[in-house]
């Protein structure tokens, strides 16, 4: 069993290529982009690993992405939606999570020469590739592509001036509280910081024990606090999800919290028909749909807004937007606050991130492209 996209490959073999060239071109089509404009959105972020640009010999990774990606890009420009581009995968693994593209106890990247190299590359060439907007030889001074790079921030700031990235940085929080940040590159001249804050509630136990209305007091709490940080704003992650039951979300073989199954846990309730929402309770539904409300409204009223994860799953409705929206989970964004930061610049940005926009006059919810290249 493929622990992740590198064993996966390892597994395929000479059907790697095949196989997944055949997920990209039918998980995510040009249908799908035309309903996410059609609902209201106003961005797509597709995850994208290192190895769409560049791998190591060896890398068992299957190449030629890029294509898929610069495809994508040209139906989200055709549909008048700005695009993310969401570097989710570096060179030896950035956390060791599956969502690395590689499972391991021993993640390597920056700290090798290796890893270092590989990844100047990869930055290089995306920063080159897309930082910047030409269109009938004219510079725009509001570009439509924007740049957000997670880690080592000020080696990073650097790099963005040397390749004179005409778009704005934009920066994890790496899941410390949002007053950890109140000081960073306050002063910084040029490129001013704008703080991403991935939002989940279900990743530890004292949280998988919260009530809907703790859950919901938190998120309040949240939005009060970034209302009040100095830098702008952006939710760049978070789903319905109130319990950790979703199959593989804490990797192949790891289990749940929720009901005990991951090693040192106390179950809390049953995952048992998690995946087939028509088993799903009353009470669970209302309670997902109350959730989902609730950070929808607070994230667009007090950030610059919002980009759900995902569009697009197996069977995890509640990390399904497409899903959710069709058994009412979900209500019409295009309805929702919409709130102005000045002159953020939204379009692609390039993320490296283990794991948001705002539009230069107001900002709808954007969401996530869940179909990593």
């Amino acid at each position: 069993m493929p622990l992740d996209e590198y064993t996966l490959c390892q597994l395929l073999g000479e059907s790697a290529n095949s196989t997944m060239h055949e997920h990209y071109d039918t998980f995510i089509t040009e249908t799908d982009i035309e309903d996410i404009k059609n609902y209201g959105l106003n961005l797509v972020r597709i995850p994208v690993g290192y190895w769409a640009f560049r791998k190591f010999e060896g890398d068992p990774f299957v190449s030629g992405s890029e294509a898929y990606l610069d495809r994508a890009i040209e139906w989200c420009e055709k549909h008048g939606l700005k695009v993310q581009i969401d570097l989710h995968a570096m060179p030896g693994s950035q956390n060791g999570f599956d969502n690395s593209g590689q499972r391991t106890t021993n993640p390597i990247w920056l700290e090798t020469p290796e890893t270092v190299e590989l990844s100047t590359q990869v930055l290089d060439y995306v920063m080159q590739k897309y930082g910047q907007q030409f269109r009938g030889g004219q510079q725009h001074r509001n570009p439509q592509r924007a740049v957000c790079i997670h880690h080592r921030f000020h080696d990073v700031y650097n790099s963005a001036v040397a390749h004179n990235v005409t778009a704005q940085l934009y920066f994890s929080d790496g899941f410390l509280p949002i007053s950890e940040w109140n000081d960073f590159m306050v002063n910084t001249t040029g490129y001013q910081p704008i703080m991403d804050h991935h939002i989940y509630e279900i990743f530890t136990e004292d949280q998988i024990k919260l009530s809907i209305d703790q859950h919901v007091a938190n998120i309040v709490n949240i939005g009060e606090q970034m209302l009040a940080e100095p830098h702008n704003s952006v939710v760049g992650e978070f789903s319905g999800a109130l319990t950790d039951c979703t199959k593989y979300l804490n990797g192949v073989g790891m289990g749940a919290r929720y009901d005990g199954t991951i090693g040192g846990t106390d179950a809390v309730g049953s995952c048992e028909g998690h995946e087939n929402y028509e088993l799903w309770p009353q009470e669970a539904r209302e309670n997902t749909k109350r959730y989902l409300e609730v950070q929808m409204e607070t994230y667009a009223s007090n950030s610059s807004g919002w980009i759900f994860w995902c569009y697009k799953t197996e069977s995890a409705i509640e990390w399904d937007f497409r899903r959710a929206s069709s058994v009412g989970l979900i209500g019409n964004v295009s309805l929702q606050p919409k709130v102005e930061f000045g002159n953020i610049d939204s379009g692609i940005w390039i993320t490296v991130s283990n794991g948001g926009t705002k539009s230069i006059d107001s900002f709808t919810p954007a969401m996530r492209l869940d179909a990593r290249l």
